[in-house]
């Protein structure tokens, strides 16, 4: 990959930009909240959206025709990712979590982005005031997704690190959009993204 830079949308660039799709009526979101997937297109590939808006970052790591997945003692087969740490910017963040989900060895610098596509975002609405207690963005949040071409060599021994992830499974993209029941349709959308880049 060529030395390049990222460039950065401002807050209201990321509430506004256009969406590919929106999911109303959310089981685990209030009331009124939707979500919003923004896709970036391949010119795009080197946007972030607006770091104080993100709650969350995601990686789809691909080893040719086949998907990195961690398996979450609770919530089964998922893409890795999870919550940004305060202080942590969302590259870090996507670094951070992979190494420790699915012990990921990302070998590019930042200034390389990480060897990271910025797929694009999913935009979280949550009307009305901020929940008691909420650490996120509100009535904004957004989780970024990125994609990345991988190696098994970058693939330390696991040794599963966090309770909550116990084990690392690598399977075939069409088995994953067509038979992982746990991977949901706005996992599906960010795969199919890259895949189809």
């Amino acid at each position: 990959m060529s030395k390049s830079t990222h460039n950065t949308l401002s807050v209201l660039e990321t509430i506004h930009k256009k969406a590919y799709k929106r999911f109303d009526n959310i089981s685990w979101l209030p009331k009124g909240s939707y979500i919003d997937v923004v896709l970036f297109n391949h010119n795009e590939r080197h946007l972030l959206p607006a770091e104080e808006l993100v709650s969350h970052t995601f990686l789809i790591p691909f080893i040719k025709n086949n998907i990195i997945l961690t398996n979450h003692a609770k919530r089964g087969l998922q893409i890795p990712g999870g919550h940004k740490e305060a202080g942590e910017n969302q590259l870090f963040c996507t670094v951070r979590e992979d190494k420790e989900e699915i012990g990921l060895n990302i070998h590019e610098s930042e200034e390389d982005f990480f060897g990271l596509t910025s797929l694009g975002y999913a935009r979280i609405y949550v009307p009305g005031p901020k929940p008691e207690g909420s650490k996120y963005p509100h009535p904004y949040s957004v989780m970024t997704f990125f994609g990345k071409e991988c190696h098994y060599s970058d693939l330390s021994d696991y040794t599963a690190p966090l309770s909550e992830c116990v084990g690392v499974s690598i399977m075939n993209i069409e088995h994953v959009l067509k038979n992982v029941l746990d991977i949901g349709e706005l996992d599906k959308i960010f795969i199919q993204h890259y895949h189809a880049k």
